[in-house]
């Protein structure tokens, strides 16, 4: 787990730095003081920016594996990143380095679990008494995802369909459309499938007949048929905790994105008012 740990140390960022920097500049010594301190000496903002306050120190992306943590060794890592004088952390849960080992003391929980939000609560209880701050990333793993994400909910695409019609034709074949795709529209023009003006397209009725196609006029010139379809990306999410890969999330409106939020936020309520470490992780009561 040594290697875990150590890993957890080596996404800084530095645009978190520069803004530590201002801050420091801005506010003099910050938490020392109830009005921001001035000073046109380089000596005072050098040393003004070599302490800032806890609050305008960079915070460090801290990823965790598997998971597959140890109090122990979280513990150990927090106290690092404050002795290396970081401001706090935000933990990012991903997928495991290492499959299950009982001989060399490596397990992977499942992201929610109670192995997992305990290891949550510690790290949280334990960053708060070393007056560091902590946060999280939304969910495991990018884009946002997982096992709750259905194929309707997922990330989605308009495909556009361009199909030739020949002059005299009096109806044109429809696209193929998947169950989970939807025939949102249709189009008729001059033209063909390499170039047409789509701003002088006229829009065409969607019918569909038993043979898959709809009716159209006749015309005594050739001309082209364009078709939209609302479809999905397949797109799954990159580099998840144990238990939370599958589709990416369509958006943060859809109902089931929101009720999976719902569920991963009473989860870790649950999990830190049991551990009386609610208004600790959330900053002040009352958030939820």
């Amino acid at each position: 787990m040594r290697r875990l740990s150590l890993a957890c140390l080596a996404a800084v960022t530095l645009g978190s730095a520069a803004v530590a920097a201002s801050s420091a500049i801005a506010s003099g010594a910050g938490a020392q003081a109830s009005a921001p301190a001035h000073s046109d000496r380089i000596a005072d903002v050098l040393a003004r920016v070599a302490t800032p306050p806890d609050d305008a120190r960079a915070m460090v992306r801290w990823w965790w594996f598997g998971p597959a943590v140890k109090n122990p060794e979280l513990e150990r890592d927090l106290r690092a990143m404050k002795a290396g004088g970081f401001g706090g952390v935000e933990i990012q849960p991903v997928y495991p380095m290492e499959l299950d080992d009982a001989t060399r003391g490596i397990r992977n929980v499942p992201y929610l679990s109670p192995e997992f939000l305990d290891s949550i609560s510690f790290a949280n209880n334990k960053a708060h008494d070393l007056g560091l701050r902590v946060d999280m990333t939304l969910g495991s793993g990018w884009p946002f995802g997982g096992p709750h994400v259905s194929v309707a909910d997922s990330a989605g695409r308009l495909l556009q369909r361009v199909v030739e019609v020949p002059a005299g034709a009096a109806s044109v074949a429809l696209p193929p459309v998947a169950s989970s795709e939807q025939l949102l529209a249709a189009f008729i023009g001059a033209g063909n499938a390499r170039e047409f003006d789509a701003t002088r397209l006229a829009p065409l009725p969607i019918g569909a007949s038993s043979a898959g196609r709809t009716a159209l006029a006749p015309a005594a010139a050739p001309r082209v048929a364009v078709f939209y379809v609302a479809s999905h990306t397949g797109q799954q999410v990159k580099r998840p905790s144990l238990g939370r890969g599958r589709l990416c999330a369509r958006s943060p409106e859809s109902p089931r994105h929101r009720q999976s939020l719902a569920r991963g936020r009473r989860a870790f309520a649950e999990s830190l008012w049991r551990q009386a470490a609610l208004c600790r992780f959330l900053g002040q009561p009352g958030s939820l």
